[in-house]
């Protein structure tokens, strides 16, 4: 038996597709209808696959179990411009009509003209586009308001992202790149120091010399990996210079 198709996506599990739900129900006076709720990216490539939800759509689709899908919005769909005009072709070749809330969508009439053919497919580039435009403003200004440093991780503003760094007493503190260059390059130092003196255990006396003069508390965990980080390069550049 055929039926309709409410489709709601959001792109993280921490987000609320209800509003979707409200609004699609509001404009429309769906009857006999199925519900399929997704929450996972429909701009990154690399996630299509894990899209199981979209496919069982496709697939009710393919089989005539579904002839109408219902939408928020286009970009609940896909927000890439080549998937969603695949996704229009998929859905028209097997006379399956799709509603938007937000988009007027030109699904196929009795009698087309070429003119209105071409002005169909002309919206839904464009809805495409519109679609795969903020997904990726939204990505390039997500990557430009952070920085590296040395294989850390900074915001726009300069603060460190990730763990934080805890002072003597236990209170987090912000550390900037600035900063933290600076300490790691006090640590290597360090360990150079101690290991050409012979120390095979040094861990505690840097810990306490970084708590004077940084006034931080850093981990043994995180001195070995700076000095796993430093030291094997500096081992290999002695090695190919020396011997």
């Amino acid at each position: 038996m055929s039926s309709s198709a409410i489709y709601l996506r959001v792109s993280r599990e921490d987000l609320d597709e209800s509003k979707q739900l409200v609004a699609i129900q509001t404009k429309y006076n769906i009857q006999d209808h199925i519900i399929i709720r997704e929450k996972l990216s429909a701009y990154q490539e690399e996630k299509q696959e894990k899209r199981v939800q979209f496919q069982e759509l496709k697939d009710k689709i393919l089989n005539q179990e579904v002839t109408d899908v219902y939408i928020y919005s286009v970009e609940r769909l896909e927000r890439n411009i080549v998937r969603l005009f695949e996704f229009f072709f998929f859905c028209e070749a097997h006379n399956c009509r799709i509603h938007s809330v937000m988009q007027d969508i030109p699904n196929k009439v009795p009698n087309e003209t070429p003119q209105e053919t071409f002005l169909r497919y002309v919206n839904v580039l464009l809805f495409g586009y519109k679609g795969q435009e903020e997904s990726y403003t939204t990505s390039y200004r997500t990557k430009q308001a952070f920085e590296k440093h040395n294989n850390n991780t900074f915001s726009y503003k300069g603060n460190k992202v990730g763990k934080q760094f805890t002072d003597i007493n236990g209170d987090k503190v912000t550390v900037t790149h600035k900063t933290l260059h600076k300490m790691q390059n006090r640590i290597k130092a360090l360990i150079k120091e101690y290991t050409e003196k012979g120390y095979k255990s040094y861990y505690k006396e840097i810990i306490e010399i970084i708590k004077k003069e940084f006034n931080i508390q850093v981990s043994k965990a995180y001195l070995s990996v700076i000095k796993n980080g430093w030291y094997n390069k500096w081992s290999s550049w002695c090695k190919y210079y020396i011997n």
